[in-house]
């Protein structure tokens, strides 16, 4: 097993935090087991030649680099997790709490992961339709900054125990099975944009949103990060949009948004 000294650990480290802002510090274990099955995998011999060879601005540097980032990026998500804020949002559609002025309902799901949640958001959005709490059209961005889980979250195909996570409506309507698990169907797909990217510089282009899904992700950030992407939440969101944060993550005080649920924060004027 290639062995990684404490200096390359915090080398390491300090590489995805500057690339992801995640932190790694004290994950010497993790970093030097990912590492390991990648020298593995790619037929390199030392954690020397390793770095260098990711040093190079080169297709083979690029793609060991998006590697790294793959393997200590955490990818873990499930369908209908913590389901309470799925239906508050469905609740808040059908009081005009949000979106109420605006033509098109807009939601960002950051740091999707496998895009398990992402398409959870998108189920509700479609049961918002259905029994109509929902009657304007919506559109969802999701991103994650691993390339690898935005490849699967696109592909929407999913092992059988995700789909008995499911409520058993939304699997009949929402959902095809497989022979070994189950798809997404096409019109949950539809309506829903994957895109690889660092939540921490965001694409501009696509405007402000009424909501902000980003839950369990700031658990991997130092306070100066998870302080600076809430800033840029605040900033992407429309005047009263709402952002839905894990029930690890719940906050008394932030700067520019009132708690108005447990994990659920409403944009106000700093």
């Amino acid at each position: 097993m290639i062995k990684v000294t404490a200096a390359e650990n915090e080398m390491v480290a300090k590489y995805v935090y500057e690339k992801s802002g995640i932190n790694l510090r004290d994950k010497g274990y993790l970093i030097e087991s990912k590492i390991a099955l990648e020298c593995f995998t790619n037929h390199i011999n030392s954690f020397e030649e390793y770095w260098q060879q990711i040093s190079v601005h080169d297709s083979t540097g690029q793609n060991l680099r998006q590697r790294l980032i793959d393997a200590l990026t955490t990818n873990y998500s499930y369908f209908y997790r913590e389901d309470d804020h799925f239906q508050l949002l469905e609740q808040y559609l059908a009081e005009g709490e949000i979106g109420d002025k605006a033509q098109e309902i807009r939601g960002w799901c950051a740091g999707c992961a496998n895009g398990q949640e992402a398409y959870t958001l998108a189920m509700t959005m479609e049961d918002a339709h259905l029994t109509g709490s929902l009657k304007k059209p919506y559109k969802l961005w999701a991103s994650d900054i691993s390339q690898k889980a935005i490849q699967t979250a696109t592909k929407g195909v999913y092992p059988m125990a995700e789909y008995v996570r499911l409520p058993a409506n939304w699997r009949k309507a929402y959902m095809h099975l497989l022979p070994n698990g189950c798809e997404v169907r096409k019109n949950i797909k539809q309506n829903l944009n994957f895109k690889q990217e660092n939540i921490l510089l965001p694409d501009q282009t696509r405007g402000k949103f009424d909501y902000i899904f980003c839950r369990n992700v700031l658990i991997y950030f130092d306070e100066v990060t998870y302080k600076k992407l809430l800033k840029i939440f605040w900033d992407s969101l429309q005047p009263d949009g709402y952002l839905f944060l894990g029930h690890t993550e719940i906050f008394n005080k932030l700067a520019g948004f009132q708690l108005v649920k447990p994990a659920v924060y409403k944009k106000v004027s700093e």
